[in-house]
């Protein structure tokens, strides 16, 4: 988010600069389209702190968004068996942030 916040700095006072003085209806137009691509980007990428209630051996839902699908798949490259494969939709709205589901150690 930081490099976000700089580059339309930069690209604020550059509008300034070229447009500041003799366009300032497109100047200003320019202004309120950097703020809210600003806030845009802000909301987009924001991580709130959040409280898990769950137990030591409960599964937790790995990201905000909508469950759509939930499905019996052939995974191939470890398990090399069936498994549920839950698949969740996330709009622009949601936070864009996965989380660890369960507790356990990486393998593979």
């Amino acid at each position: 988010m930081l490099w976000s916040t700089v580059i339309i700095a930069i690209l604020s006072g550059l509008t300034y600069y070229f447009l500041g003085c003799c366009c300032p209806i497109i100047y200003w137009l320019l202004q309120v389209g950097f703020l809210v691509l600003l806030g845009l980007i802000v909301q987009f990428f924001r991580v709130p702190n959040r409280t898990c209630t769950g137990g030591e051996n409960d599964i937790m839902c790995p990201a905000d968004g909508k469950v759509v699908v939930i499905e019996e798949v052939f995974e191939e490259e470890y398990f090399k068996d069936k498994r549920l494969q839950v698949s969740i939709f996330m709009s622009p709205i949601n936070v864009h942030v996965t989380r660890y589901a369960a507790s356990g150690k990486i393998k593979f």
